[in-house]
């Protein structure tokens, strides 16, 4: 029988996230352990850039680059991104996964 893992579905973007490993810090191919990748996303809150800037190495290999605020968005991200969190947030009242008291203290805070 095929192993079979859960995802949870993110409600902005739409990517599928669950499980991921924890590489060993001097051989990062080998995984141990594994964690929640949205433990791991709760971790980066704080990261107040809008983007990062990457450069192509070649053969499917990125580089980071460095990171860009929202007054550099010149492709017109922030349109689309805006219009996805309002729809996650219509969809989660809708769907019962947060109230509407959670949404209003959360824009007093």
């Amino acid at each position: 029988m095929a192993k079979k893992w859960r995802e949870a579905i993110c409600p902005v973007c739409g990517t599928s996230h669950g499980m991921v490993g924890i590489p060993l810090p001097d051989k990062p191919y080998i995984k141990l352990e594994q964690e929640s990748y949205w433990d791991r996303l709760q971790r980066n809150v704080g990261e107040e850039h809008f983007g990062v800037i990457k450069s192509s190495e070649g053969r499917g290999t990125m580089k980071f680059e460095g990171y860009y605020e929202k007054d550099g968005d010149v492709e017109g991200f922030l349109p689309v991104i805006k219009a996805r969190v309002f729809h996650a947030i219509q969809r989660g009242l809708a769907d019962g996964w947060w109230t509407p008291a959670e949404i209003r203290k959360l824009l007093r805070d």
